[in-house]
């Protein structure tokens, strides 16, 4: 134990100084042995068997006509075939080449169907075979000395090395017997992984929850031998709260569209998320006692199908919806999502008819304020002639003409039409209908429209919002009767800091070609004091002729802010404006910016959801 109180410190989330120690892992290198009965395979002339080439083929047939269920069938079929194919033959290289494009194929495959098992079993074994066939022809790696470890853990130069090479001391000292001993590097092994996976950024939850478990672990086994041991215990409460206050309910990027019916005026949309699961959910602003929570990837799955796999889709990531924005289409609620898949990012569209989205919400009034499931969504994954392995940001509207339009992207400035797709292979698992997009408009924006100073293409944040067209600069009023369309856009790059920056952009026309007028300068959305960054989600034109922005907080919490739609209009004047510039003439001296206090029946959403979280990690943990 003297070791242990004489090892250096570790940070902890919350600024919580804690006492360290160290570790080392045993790395098993075996020989790989290869079946000697092998198969042999007619090669095409690509060195792959012929039935692969055909089923990559037939992949190529589905992708043209856009059959989704003939898709996810020939993915699956490609990504079973290759791994066959690659246990079959000895070549290393050929071997890991073969897993590699199966895993692909897989992936695919479980983005088309995320509740497939067949395909998420299949893809973690061919993960695991292509894993074992790595390490078992990996050269050791090189480890450093117990105390070396120790020495750069205390000057926090963390990296698999270290881990490795003080697991490796563990294994020794277990090996020897001596308890006192493995006991001090236990404690040390679990403060340098509580210390590794507190760098961790949020999205890497699966990577860091295990490296939380493992540290946890280990600091229960030394305090079972030395329940007096303070440095191990006060390191498991760090390692308790960590994992405590990194799985809270975060709410935030909050989305406003008016309705005009009651008992929504207006439907606001927030994205909560806890661990790896994203929502999304829908309350009507002033009216505390309804809502409606949404979960893209569990609208094929009932209560008793989702808490028994609730722990591997906590360590398993799925494909799930984010970021939801509203817009009304057609008598219909409708909203577009964008969803990771496991190497492409997406967008999906679902719509709801606004009497039944609406008859929903009384039935949650109904039951007491509870905050229920929306039902009964159609839509899924849009399908569009842009074909970018990562889709984000798409910002839809309605024309003057009824019909719904995407603005794909602003510089080159590419608008999409969009409509249910009409033919029978756009249905997906439940009946769901797609969306089609295709491109109607893609040109580079005019001189005049260019704002010098924004090097990066903006990306979309708000959706356009109908403005008063207006007059008396030149170059910005369109032809008589033309509505006039303004968008919140963003830019983040290292150069700019870690905040977003955004800046408005606007566009003219009754239908395509639309005009692209001006972009303005850059700005910042001011929020709170202690924050990271605000990012604008949302935007709508008040009765009053202000404009409400609505932004998430460093993907934790909902706030808005607003300013006279004239203050917009005017930054258009001087596109080469600083951001402190921009934010004097935007916001005023003093913004402000208030926090969205979203609750129902007077409870927060957390306390809301609660009780079924609870639920759904004694389901987890009942392993």
């Amino acid at each position: 134990e003297s070791g242990v109180q004489g090892c250096g410190i570790v940070r902890a989330i919350g600024e919580m100084a804690l006492k360290f120690t160290c570790l080392l892992l045993f790395l098993c290198i075996c020989p790989i042995v290869f079946s000697s009965h092998r198969k042999s395979d007619t090669k095409s002339e690509h060195g792959l068997p012929d039935d692969i080439q055909s089923l990559q083929q037939g992949i190529t047939r589905a992708e043209e006509s856009g059959d989704v269920e003939a898709l996810f069938t020939a993915q699956f079929a490609l990504g079973r075939r290759l791994a066959k194919f690659g246990s079959s033959i000895q070549d290393l290289a050929k071997a890991l080449g073969a897993y590699k494009q199966s895993i692909k194929a897989l992936k695919r495959a479980v983005e088309l169907r995320p509740g497939d098992d067949s395909a998420i079993k299949l893809l973690s074994t061919v993960k695991g075979q292509k894993r074992k066939l790595k390490q078992e022809n990996a050269p050791k790696m090189k480890l450093i000395s117990y105390d070396e470890a120790l020495r750069r853990a205390m000057n926090k130069q963390l990296d698999d090395v270290v881990i490795e090479s003080i697991r490796e001391e563990l294994s020794r000292v277990d090996r020897m017997g001596h308890i006192d001993a493995a006991i001090g590097v236990k404690v040390n092994l679990a403060t340098v992984l509580l210390n590794y996976a507190n760098d961790m950024s949020s999205r890497q939850y699966m990577e860091y929850t295990m490296l939380y478990r493992e540290s946890r672990k280990l600091l229960r086994d030394a305090l079972k031998h030395r329940p007096d041991n303070e440095v191990a215990r006060g390191n498991l409460r760090a390692v308790e709260e960590n994992l405590s206050s990194r799985d809270r309910f975060a709410v935030f990027n909050p989305h406003l569209v008016a309705v005009g019916q009651p008992p929504c005026d207006q439907v606001l949309s927030v994205r909560m998320v806890r661990e790896r699961i994203d929502s999304t959910v829908f309350t009507c602003p002033g009216q505390t006692d309804m809502g409606l929570i949404w979960v893209h990837e569990t609208e094929l799955f009932n209560a008793s199908d989702w808490f028994p796999t609730f722990q591997e889709r906590r360590y398993f990531p799925r494909a799930q919806a984010y970021d939801a924005r509203t817009v009304l289409w057609r008598g219909e609620l409708c909203w577009i999502t964008g969803a990771w898949g496991f190497e492409t990012m997406y967008m999906l569209f679902h719509c709801l008819p606004l009497p039944a989205f609406l008859a929903q919400m009384e039935r949650s009034r109904a039951a007491g304020g509870r905050l229920l499931p929306l039902a009964h969504a159609r839509g899924g994954r849009i399908l569009s002639d842009q074909k970018s392995p990562k889709e984000k940001n798409w910002s839809p509207f309605v024309g003057a003409d009824g019909q719904l339009y995407m603005v794909y992207s602003s510089r080159p400035f590419v608008v999409m039409q969009c409509d249910w797709d009409p033919s029978p292979s756009s249905s997906t698992l439940g009946g769901d209908v797609t969306l089609r997009c295709t491109t109607v408009q893609s040109e580079h924006a005019t001189a005049e429209a260019q704002s010098r100073h924004i090097r990066l293409p903006p990306r979309g944040s708000s959706l356009p919002v109908p403005v008063p067209a207006r007059r008396g600069s030149e170059g910005s009023a369109g032809a008589a009767g033309e509505p006039e369309y303004l968008l919140l856009a963003h830019v983040r790059n290292a150069a700019l800091g870690p905040d977003y920056h955004h800046l408005f952009y606007r566009f003219q026309g009754l239908s395509p070609p639309f005009r692209l007028a001006g972009f303005s300068p850059l700005f910042r959305i001011p929020g709170p004091a202690k924050k990271l960054w605000e990012y604008g989600h949302g935007m709508v034109l008040q009765d009053d002729g202000n404009l409400l922005v609505t932004f998430g907080v460093d993907d934790r919490e909902p706030w808005q802010i607003k300013f006279p739609l004239s203050a917009a209009d005017a930054l258009f004047q001087k596109p080469d404006a600083s951001a402190a510039e921009a934010e004097r003439a935007l916001f005023g001296p003093s913004p402000t910016a208030e926090a969205l206090d979203v609750r129902i029946a007077g409870r927060s959403l957390q306390a809301c959801l609660d009780a079924a979280w609870d639920e759904l990690l004694s389901a987890a943990d009942a392993d």
